[in-house]
C-alpha cells in the first residue's frame, strides 16, 4: 500500500530546488577555477560558503519546511550583498530571485 505524504510537494517547487541545486554544485566548482580572483580575496570563499548554506536550505524546501525558505532567502540577500560589495553583481544574478518566488508562493502549503 502506497503511503502519502501529509504535504505532497508541488511539482515547481520540485522544478525550482533541483534547479537550483544543480547551479549550486556549478556555482561551487566555478569559484575554485580562480575566475573570481579580480573580485578580491575572500570572494570565491564567501560565495562558496553561502552555496553550501543554499544546498542546506534547498534541502528544507524539497522537505516543504518553512525554514529552508526562510533560509534561501538569507541566502540571497547575502549574495547580492557580497556581489554588490565586492563589484561583482551583474543582472543574471536577478534570475536567482525567480526560485524565490515559487518558494513563497507554495510556502502555505508547508509545515
Amino acid at each position: 500500500m502506497e503511503k502519502k505524504s501529509a504535504n505532497p510537494r508541488p511539482w515547481p517547487v520540485t522544478a525550482a530546488s533541483y534547479s537550483l541545486f544543480i547551479a549550486g554544485i556549478a556555482q561551487l566548482i566555478y569559484s575554485f577555477t580562480g575566475a573570481m580572483a579580480p573580485y578580491g580575496r575572500f570572494y570565491s570563499a564567501i560565495q562558496a560558503f553561502l552555496i553550501v548554506v543554499m544546498i542546506a536550505a534547498v534541502s528544507g524546501v524539497l522537505s516543504m519546511e518553512r525554514w529552508g525558505i526562510w533560509l534561501f532567502l538569507g541566502v540571497l540577500v547575502g549574495k547580492f550583498a557580497t556581489d554588490a560589495w565586492s563589484g561583482a553583481f551583474h543582472p543574471a544574478s536577478l534570475f536567482w530571485i525567480l526560485p524565490a518566488i515559487i518558494f513563497l508562493g507554495y510556502m502555505r502549503n508547508m509545515k
